[in-house]
C-alpha cells in the first residue's frame, strides 16, 4: 500500500510495497519498467518484503531514486539503508528545457560522433583563448618527432573507411600539437623502427595500427589538431640512444602539448576507447508536471533518465594502473579523458562533459560525483602536489608511482628522474641523486 508522501524543500518520499511496484508494472508505468529491467540496480539489503520509497530530487538536476528505509521507533526518524537505482532526468533534444531538468543535453553515449568533437574542440578552442593558467603552465617545447594527421581525398585512398591519413614528420616546424596517454599492454607490430623510418615519413598504413592508435588519430582529426605525438610511433624503438634521448624529454612533450588525449578505458593498444558506452543508455519516460497555477492541467512530457552506476564509476581506469602513465598524470594541462562514461575535459580551473550535468572540480574525488569518480586519479597540473610541502610532498610521489605496474623494471629509474626534474620546478630542492635529494642527507 502507498503511504503518505514526506515533503520537504528540496525533495519528497514516496512509499511503495512490492505488490505497489508489480501493479504499476502491469499498468505500464515507465518508471518502474525501467526500473525493474535495469541491470544497474543492486539487492534490497533486508529482503523483498521491506518498504521501498521513492525519492523525488527537485533539480536540475532533477533525480529519482529507489531506497530502501527504515523507521526508528524510538524517534520516528527515518533512515535511509539501501539505495537500489536512480535516475538523472533530462530534457529530451529538440524540447523546450523545464526547470526542474535544466538545459544541459543528456550524457553523450556516443563518443565517437561528430557531435562529441564539436564540443571537445570548442572547449579547447575556449581555453587556449581565456585561460591564463593554462596558458602559463603550458611549456613552449617541440618534439623530435611527430604524426601529421591530414584529411584525405577520395582518390589518394578509396578503399579506406578514415577521412585521414597519417606520416611521420622528424623535426617539425613549432605548432600545436596532442600527446597520447594510454597503455601497451604489450609489443605493438606496427612501432616505429629503424627501418620503417623512410616509408613511414611517406605515409603510415592504418590497417598496421593498434585500435587505440587508430581512435587518438580520429579524435586529432575530429578537434581540428594536426599534430599528434605517440610513443610507439615518434621514438624509434630499435634505437637505444634515441629511446633514451626522448624519454629524458617525455615530461617536456606533455607540457609542451595543447592537449592531452587520455585512452582511460583501454587496458592494451588493442582495445580502443571510443567505443559506445551502451551500459549508460537512457529510458524514455513519461513524467507528469505538477502545474503550479490552480487554472492550469497537468503538463505530461517525455524526459530521458539517464542510470546511475556508482559501482562501475567507482572502478580504476586501467590507464591509471600503470606505472609509466604517473608521469603523464602529472604534467597535463589541458585533458581529454575517455572513462567509462565518456569523455570530459579536464583543464587546470575545473572541467566540462558531454552532455550530462556538470560538478565542480572539488567534487572530482568523491565517489558520490559521478562523472569525476573515475577519473580521481588524474593530477592534470600536479595540483594536489602543490598544496604539500617537501619532503613529504616526494614522499607522496613515491608512494603513489610504486604502487602501480611496471612491465620492465629496468625502466623505473628513467621514469623517476623524469617526474623528479618537474618536481625540482616547484620545490626548493636542487641536487636529484637517485630517488633522493641533497637536502635530505643529514651530512
Amino acid at each position: 500500500m502507498r503511504s503518505e508522501p514526506k515533503v520537504d524543500k528540496y525533495r519528497d518520499y514516496i512509499g511503495f510495497t512490492e505488490a505497489d511496484v508489480a501493479l504499476a508494472v502491469e499498468d505500464g508505468c515507465d518508471l518502474f519498467v525501467a526500473f525493474q529491467k535495469g541491470d544497474f540496480l543492486v539487492s534490497m539489503a533486508s529482503g523483498p518484503q521491506n518498504p521501498m520509497w521513492v525519492e523525488r530530487t527537485f533539480g536540475p538536476p532533477a533525480r529519482v531514486s529507489f531506497r530502501e528505509l527504515e523507521t526508528k521507533q524510538s524517534t520516528e526518524n527515518v533512515v535511509f539503508t539501501n539505495i537500489l537505482g536512480e535516475f538523472v532526468l533530462y530534457t529530451v533534444p529538440g524540447q523546450t528545457p523545464h526547470k526542474l531538468f535544466g538545459s544541459q543535453p543528456p550524457p553523450n553515449i556516443v563518443p565517437n560522433s561528430q557531435v562529441s568533437f564539436t564540443r571537445a574542440r570548442r572547449f579547447l578552442e575556449d581555453c587556449v583563448a581565456n585561460h591564463a593558467q593554462c596558458r602559463d603552465f603550458n611549456l613552449k617545447h617541440m618534439p623530435t618527432r611527430v604524426l601529421e594527421v591530414y584529411s584525405a581525398s577520395d582518390t589518394d585512398t578509396p578503399d579506406s573507411p578514415m577521412p585521414f591519413r597519417v606520416r611521420l614528420v622528424s623535426n617539425p616546424a613549432p605548432r600545436a600539437y596532442a600527446t597520447l596517454s594510454y597503455c601497451w599492454g604489450g609489443d605493438q607490430p606496427g612501432k616505429t623502427l629503424k627501418r620503417r623510418l623512410a616509408s613511414y615519413s611517406r605515409d603510415i598504413p592504418l590497417d598496421a595500427l593498434p585500435l587505440t592508435i587508430i581512435d587518438v588519430l580520429t579524435v586529432t582529426h575530429g578537434v581540428a589538431l594536426e599534430y599528434l605525438w605517440v610513443d610507439a610511433l615518434c621514438i624509434i624503438q630499435d634505437s637505444n640512444e634515441d629511446k633514451m634521448a626522448e624519454i629524458s624529454n617525455m615530461h617536456r612533450t606533455y607540457r609542451g602539448s595543447v592537449l592531452t588525449i587520455a585512452a582511460c578505458v583501454a587496458g592494451t593498444s588493442l582495445d580502443g576507447f571510443l567505443r559506445p558506452r551502451i551500459h549508460d543508455r537512457g529510458y524514455v519516460l513519461n513524467a507528469r508536471l505538477d502545474s503550479s497555477n490552480n487554472n492550469s492541467s497537468d503538463e505530461i512530457r517525455q524526459v530521458i533518465g539517464i542510470p546511475v552506476r556508482s559501482r562501475l564509476d567507482e572502478t580504476i581506469p586501467p590507464l591509471y594502473t600503470r606505472a609509466w602513465t604517473f608521469q603523464e598524470g602529472q604534467l597535463f594541462t589541458r585533458v581529454l579523458a575517455y572513462g567509462n562514461r565518456g569523455m570530459v575535459y579536464y583543464y587546470l580551473e575545473s572541467r566540462h562533459c558531454d552532455g550530462g550535468h556538470e560538478q565542480p572540480i572539488y567534487d572530482t574525488w568523491l565517489t558520490k560525483d559521478a562523472i569525476g569518480a573515475g577519473f580521481r586519479y588524474l593530477d592534470h597540473g600536479n595540483q594536489s602536489l602543490s598544496k604539500i610541502v617537501h619532503p613529504c610532498a616526494w614522499g607522496s610521489v613515491l608512494e603513489a608511482y610504486t604502487s602501480r605496474q611496471l612491465t620492465v623494471g629496468d625502466d623505473k629509474l628513467l621514469v623517476v628522474m623524469a617526474i623528479a626534474e618537474e618536481y625540482r620546478r616547484t620545490k626548493p630542492v636542487t641536487e636529484y641523486l637517485t630517488g633522493l635529494w641533497r637536502e635530505d642527507f643529514l651530512f
